[in-house]
């Protein structure tokens, strides 16, 4: 070992820069052990630009790619939980997505530079049908590029980006439309210049951050607010010397900012800050960025994942994507690096953390533009229903949510609001006065990410009765061929039977799985054609899928 005393610092700055150094060896230690990307690694061979996790696990991915999971597939795919091409998802989009919005109904909006749709015209904007097939009730379309979605919770949808016509009307870079696709002219709008990023407030407050220098005809620096009928709020002007990307919103109001700037509200600022609700700077927020800040999420225990360009974050080597304390300080417990850009970044319901975007290789593994890593603790969630309350406790590494709605059914079929939920220090609660012991409740969390926040959707959980959210589906073999059925259902612990043409089914010679969510019949013969169905329960009760065919063509 060389001589030690070569390292003793010898004046107080000679300290100071000893001790950063020693603060930085220790991040990259402890994120090496801590920030590891897990077996996730589907890869694609361009940008990945956003990300949505649906109720089943899977994950919808949008982006400027042709192939991804080794399959030739543009624009927009659907991988299963494990990183693994999901072949039941029908639909391409030709050019870049570089947003979504997974609705209530589960139908998904996409937007962003592409022109065609699974063979169909559309320009910039569309939304399928959950199943993954093309909606052909909504063809809004917009003249220019599409960069952010909002879903209000009345259904309306806020469209930011460069375009100039939407819906076939003049609408200048930021509209709304109805839920049929209409514009919706009650909205003021219009920016002179790119909205880039949109976010809903508490109180339905719409804000605003791009490249502008006009929000509805008024001064307004790249970042503005409309109230939540879409009238400009004149009240709230910080300014921002240059682009804002991002714009997330905290629990407590706040609004972290993210973008190209170096000064916000009138005060110097580095490409991420902070705002109290009414637009001042809050001080006490520690962070900046060397490079673009291009996407922001939040944890349900208050820390804050950043993606983007820079290679310092809070003063700390961190190349492109890291985490801050609540305070805006540097979290040396995450500090994975990427060799590229990381345009996009969101958190799982089990705290794993995706992100997407230019790199090709994340913590010293191979990951060509997607990649999954392990958190630094876990995340817990409950659901419980007491005499008066629902109360949903949300802790951990998890994704934090702007808003709730919960959710009652008696039959698992159709859904009754409860309302939206109250923010508690650890979670939401909603009243449940007049629901029969028997009910199911459901309830949903609403939040943003992917490039520049403009991908919506949400996490949900669910007690009572199992809920089955994805029934199995018929299909037809080729003899001595393997065949799969699943159901994805919601309600856990959860426990599965699985039957053919109604009678019990049990594991032996080429029949596996009937005990679980997915039932495989190998070497398949005429005498397995039938119809098969599942039965899912739990401790509430229990429900049957539907039933799914299987034809074998046995000659």
């Amino acid at each position: 070992m060389g001589d030690l005393r070569l390292l003793r610092p010898r004046s107080l700055d000679h300290l100071l820069v000893f001790a950063r150094c020693l603060l930085w060896l220790a991040s990259l230690c402890s994120s090496a052990l801590s920030q590891t990307p897990d077996s996730f690694n589907p890869g694609a061979n361009d940008v990945v630009r956003t990300m949505a996790v649906q109720g089943d696990g899977k994950v919808l991915v949008g982006g400027n790619f042709f192939s991804i999971a080794g399959v030739i597939h543009s624009g927009l795919a659907r991988l299963n939980s494990d990183g693994s091409y999901d072949a039941s998802w029908p639909l391409s989009v030709f050019d870049g997505v570089n947003c979504l919005a997974v609705q209530q109904d589960g139908k998904i909006l996409i937007a962003g530079t592409f022109s065609v749709v699974s063979e169909s015209y559309r320009t910039r904007i569309a939304r399928l049908n959950s199943s993954g097939s093309l909606d052909p009730t909504f063809n809004p379309g917009a003249s220019n590029t599409v960069n952010a979605l909002a879903l209000q919770p009345d259904g309306k949808i806020l469209v930011g980006g460069s375009f100039t016509g939407l819906a076939g009307q003049i609408c200048n870079r930021i509209g709304r439309l109805t839920a049929q696709g209409q514009l919706d002219n009650t909205f003021s709008g219009g920016a002179g210049g790119a909205v880039q990023t949109i976010a809903l407030q508490t109180n339905g407050a719409i804000l605003v951050g791009g490249s502008f220098t006009t929000l509805a005809g008024q001064s307004c620096l790249r970042i503005g607010r409309f109230d939540s009928e879409g009238n400009f709020d004149f009240s709230f002007n910080p300014g921002a010397s240059s682009t804002v990307n991002t714009l997330v919103v905290q629990p407590d109001g706040k609004i972290v900012v993210g973008g190209n700037f170096s000064t916000l509200a009138g005060s110097p600022c580095f490409r991420i800050g902070r705002l109290n609700s009414d637009g001042t700077l809050d001080d006490s927020f520690l962070a900046s960025a060397s490079n673009a800040v291009h996407s922001i999420a939040l944890q349900t225990d208050g820390k804050i994942l950043v993606a983007g360009a820079f290679t310092t974050l809070s003063g700390v080597p961190c190349d492109r994507i890291g985490r801050l304390n609540a305070d805006g300080t540097f979290d040396s417990t995450f500090n994975p690096g990427a060799s590229n850009t990381v345009n996009a970044v969101i958190v799982q319901p089990d705290g794993k953390v995706l992100i997407g975007g230019a790199f090709t290789n994340v913590g010293g593994s191979l990951r060509s533009r997607i990649c999954r890593l392990n958190n630094t603790a876990p995340a817990t969630q409950n659901l419980t229903m007491a005499a008066s309350t629902i109360d949903w406790v949300r802790q951990g590494t998890g994704p934090e949510v702007l808003r709730t709605t919960f959710d009652s059914s008696t039959n698992n079929r159709t859904w009754e609001p409860l309302g939206g939920g109250i923010r508690l220090a650890n979670g939401w609660q909603t009243g449940r006065m007049g629901l029969p012991g028997s009910a199911t409740i459901r309830a949903r969390g609403h939040l943003s990410g992917g490039q520049n926040n403009g991908t919506t959707w949400f996490v949900e959980t669910i007690i009572g009765r199992p809920v089955i959210t994805v029934q199995p589906t018929g299909r037809t073999n080729d003899a001595t061929t393997t065949a799969t059925f699943s159901v994805t259902a919601e309600g856990p612990p959860l426990n599965y039977q699985w039957l053919k043409n109604g009678a019990t089914l049990a594991d032996f010679g080429g029949v596996s799985g009937t005990k679980s969510a997915t039932l495989t019949l190998s070497n398949l013969l005429g005498a397995d054609i039938g119809n098969y169905s599942v039965i899912v329960s739990n401790s509430y009760g229990s429900v049957t899928s539907l039933v799914a065919q299987l034809k074998v063509i046995d000659p």
